[in-house]
């Protein structure tokens, strides 16, 4: 963490809505006008920090690919993990990193609604992390 330029995670940023998928594929962000270099994705109205989930909606490693393509250089959702919860070998962690994006998980979405911002995501500075 302490070796990304912090410039990368300022910038502007599209924040869509996707409810009710278990998978979020390129056909699916295609739907959407996405601007800017950073974009977050709603997944769910309501957080519930005391519970962990047993699931999560995934982004199939085609909808990263496209990600990429349109220049995006930071995601970002809602959930703890960009992949399944019961991964063992967290293909979508090594697929964005591939794709040269740093993920952000666990956003506080519930408040804020679909469009477009000016993004401030910066990272603890931990040594090593």
């Amino acid at each position: 963490i302490h070796e990304i330029d912090v410039n990368r995670l300022i910038g502007d940023a599209t924040l869509i809505e996707i409810m009710d998928e278990t998978l979020i594929t390129q056909e699916i962000l295609k739907k959407y006008e996405i601007k800017g270099t950073i974009i977050m994705i709603k997944t769910k109205t309501e957080a519930h920090s005391e519970v962990f989930p047993e699931s999560v909606p995934v982004l199939t490693e085609d909808a990263i690919q496209y990600l990429s393509s349109i220049g995006i250089k930071v995601f970002g959702i809602d959930v703890p993990s960009v992949d399944d919860i019961d991964s063992k070998t967290l293909d979508n962690h090594h697929a964005f990193n591939q794709y040269d994006i740093i993920n952000i998980e666990n956003l506080l979405l519930e408040n804020v609604s679909e469009g477009y911002y000016n993004f401030i995501g910066l990272p603890l500075n931990i040594v090593g992390a």
